[in-house]
């Protein structure tokens, strides 16, 4: 067995490998073309491709017809070999068996087949290999599923036998691949460090300790090798301190032997130091070097780090938002396992989660009311009718009217913003000196220019009105394609943001109400996460459901075409533009700088004996 791993994905994707040849001995079937059963044995596979051989070898063909084999007798013999080196192997044979042809390509190499293959082949796969695919994908929701189905059971009190610790394992052994995980690729990244600090050192060496020679690794290499190693670091810690949160949670609730404080202690850590790391990013001093003008790479690294320290803001006022909501949450639980006098607002849950509540409301409407972009109906679709070819003057800009009613946006940017568009000003401005005036411009190079931008009678060739609006209709619909993708987006975040409301209010309500877990005064658990995990993952298996069975062999071939229809009109396109090219530049050519090509002499074809000698 090569690979357990892909070759459990493979068999249960086997739809899009199974291309219905594999079993019905057809022409491609290995066992017909070596002239054996399925069942046969690997003796009766030796004997029947020693007989195979005797008739398909070209040397054996020569011998007994008297004539030089062929291509196509050469291509027989070598497909028949390949069948006996697949057959003849216990392992290539199971995976040929259970996969198909196909399959074992897949396998042993994953780039051999392409993606219509794989569509063709699902569309004419059999039922019981789809319903392989369709209960693979239903058996991994249901394992994402199985941890809060065990906690919803347990709330209502199916499982009260069973202790909270014991139902978590599951959760448990997830928690130990991932850190098993986060452990090895510390591990790679510190080893990586270790070959480049070797390298370097080898370099320096070579170099005769000159540092500036070294080119390959470099002191930037190496720190951005250790800063990655730090974030994976920290990022094992802050899961570690979620881990343990965990596993204080669920022995707090079986016994109830400790302190709530002491259980929300990893969670506090793990939200001040992603505070921290959030406080480096967002009260970070940007310095700006002398020149960055003039290198858009590094302004469009002051851009990304300006957004960068965005959102890092966003993120402390979030993190802020939940250390607040797990304070008053621990004084609510220490208050009523202490039976002490409260305070009137801890006697409420709805009162509690008054911070998710003000949180959730601003997300909804920044979501769904602040974002997303300006409908196309009001872009003003410009008129080509009354199109004038007449260059646009400073004059004529003074004449048109200007439009008194535009709003006046009055923004006040940070001065890093600031120092920044100062130094694009800059640069354009410096641009603008450095372009040769008309007086010094090349004559030899304004000729050419005036050559290829006039027609025959010196006018400047003008975009036609025609296609001037074609270029009108693209963009608007342009408009219209960029629209409905962030009214698409938009629209998602907003379901998202009111399934998790809802999930938080019927969470609420059932921490209000109940009086405990197994009580019948409330409603069940399973209402709690069905809007934000059972809704969605019943949607998500209708539609793969859906997916999968109801695709036919046509919609593949409507598919297909039109992408081939598509990039054959890209490829006439791209040929028109280059013949045009090709024209153009032989025209501006002198017709007596172009000399005739000395003729070679024609080269005498074979004859048929010869090219039968030479490919014996």
């Amino acid at each position: 067995m090569t690979n357990c791993g892909l070759r459990f994905i493979l068999c249960c994707c086997g739809a899009f490998f199974d291309n219905g040849k594999k079993r019905d001995g057809g022409e491609d079937d290995y066992y017909t073309i070596v002239g054996v059963g399925r069942k046969a044995t690997d003796d009766e596979i030796r004997k029947a491709y020693k007989k195979r051989s005797r008739e398909l070898h070209p040397d054996k063909i020569a011998q007994r017809e008297g004539r030089s084999a062929t291509d196509q007798d050469r291509l027989a013999f070598q497909k028949m070999k390949e069948a006996y080196d697949v057959i003849s192997d216990p392992n290539q044979r199971q995976l040929y068996d259970e996969l198909g042809l196909n399959g074992l390509k897949m396998l042993n190499d994953p780039t051999s087949m392409s993606a219509e293959d794989m569509y063709r082949n699902f569309a004419s796969s059999s039922i019981f290999a789809r319903t392989r695919l369709f209960l693979a994908i239903a058996a991994f929701v249901f394992l994402l599923l199985l941890v809060p189905i065990l906690m919803c059971l347990k709330v209502d009190g199916y499982l009260e036998d069973s202790s909270w610790v014991h139902l978590m394992i599951p959760l448990w052994i997830y928690n130990a691949l991932v850190a098993l995980g986060m452990i090895q690729v510390i591990f790679a990244a510190r080893s990586f460090i270790n070959r480049l600090l070797a390298r370097k050192a080898m370099q320096e060496v070579e170099q005769g300790g000159d540092e500036d020679d070294v080119a390959d690794v470099d002191d930037d290499m190496i720190a951005a090798a250790k800063a990655q190693l730090t974030e994976r670091i920290i990022s094992f810690i802050q899961f570690g301190l979620v881990a343990a949160f965990e596993v204080l949670l669920f022995v707090e609730v079986d016994c109830g032997c400790k302190d709530w404080t002491v259980v929300f202690a990893p969670l506090y850590g793990w939200l001040a130091l992603r505070v921290l790391r959030a406080c480096q990013v967002a009260f970070a001093v940007i310095e700006i070097s002398e020149g960055v003008e003039n290198d858009p790479s590094a302004l469009y690294g002051l851009m990304e780090k300006l957004q960068a320290k965005g959102m890092a803001r966003q993120s402390i006022l979030i993190d802020i938002i939940r250390i607040v909501f797990l304070v008053l949450v621990n004084l609510k639980l220490d208050f009523d396992k202490n039976d002490e006098d409260s305070p009137d607002f801890f006697d409420s849950w709805w009162a509690v989660f008054t911070p998710v509540w003000v949180a959730l409301g601003l997300s909804f409407c920044f979501t769904c009311f602040c974002s997303g972009g300006a409908d196309p109906s009001l872009y003003e679709e410009q008129s080509t009718e009354n199109y004038s070819p007449t260059p646009e003057t400073d004059d004529s800009k003074d004449s048109q009217p200007q439009n008194d009613d535009a709003p006046v946006v009055n923004t006040t940017p940070d001065p890093e913003t600031q120092k920044i568009d100062g130094s694009l000003a800059k640069s354009s401005v410096k641009n603008e000196k450095n372009s040769p005036s008309e007086e010094t411009v090349n004559p030899v190079s304004a000729e050419m220019n005036e050559a290829s931008s006039t027609g025959s009678g010196g006018v400047a060739d003008l975009p036609h009105p025609e296609e001037a609006k074609q270029d009108s209709s693209e963009e608007k619909e342009m408009n219209e394609e960029n629209f409905g993708e962030q009214y698409s987006s938009r629209s998602g975040n907003c379901c998202n943001q009111l399934l998790i409301i809802a999930t938080a209010i019927i969470f609420v309500a059932k921490l209000e109400y109940d009086e405990g877990p197994g009580s019948n005064d409330g409603f069940s658990a399973f209402w709690v996460a069905f809007p934000l995990l059972f809704l969605p993952a019943g949607i998500f298996l209708c539609l793969m459901g859906c997916s999968i069975y109801c695709v036919s062999s046509n919609e593949v071939d409507e598919l297909f075409s039109e992408t081939r229809e598509n990039e054959d009109i890209e490829n006439q396109d791209v040929g028109s533009k280059t013949d045009n090219l090709a024209k153009e530049g032989l025209s501006s050519v002198s017709a007596e700088v172009i000399q005739p090509q000395p003729t070679s002499p024609p080269v005498p074809s074979p004859s048929a004996e010869n090219f039968g000698d030479e490919l014996d």
